[in-house]
């Protein structure tokens, strides 16, 4: 999650996995890369890796898979970086519009978009 957190504010750059701008997908390969495991370069495939769990069991430097285009297709794929003690989730992610941000699960908008959530680690 610290090697998640160092890239805030980086620009979102589709394709993108360094400093100078970054993806959804681009910003998971790269933090885990830091960390000797290796995941698919895309969100989709990423989606695949490790184990299934409940939103309610994640922990920190899991992974929440979104539907941001609609449908059920694994579009964006964001770390979770923090559970509140309400239970609100906090993630990592690039945004396309504000680059690599934290928000919360419980925002309408990622609420709506949430598919599930794997465990990597």
């Amino acid at each position: 999650v610290k090697d998640a957190e160092r890239y805030l504010g980086v620009p979102y750059k589709y394709a993108g996995n360094t400093r100078a701008g970054m993806d959804c997908s681009g910003l998971v390969t790269k933090v885990f890369e830091e960390n000797n495991i290796k995941l698919p370069r895309q969100s989709s495939q990423q989606a695949a890796k490790g184990s299934s769990i409940s939103v309610s069991s994640v922990m920190p430097g899991d992974l929440l898979f979104f539907a941001t285009s609609g449908g059920r297709k694994v579009s964006h794929v964001g770390i979770v970086s923090k559970i509140e003690n309400n239970g609100d989730i906090k993630f990592v992610h690039s945004s396309t519009s504000k680059g690599v941000i934290t928000s919360s699960i419980n925002e309408t908008y990622w609420k709506n978009a949430f598919l599930f959530a794997r465990t990597i680690l």
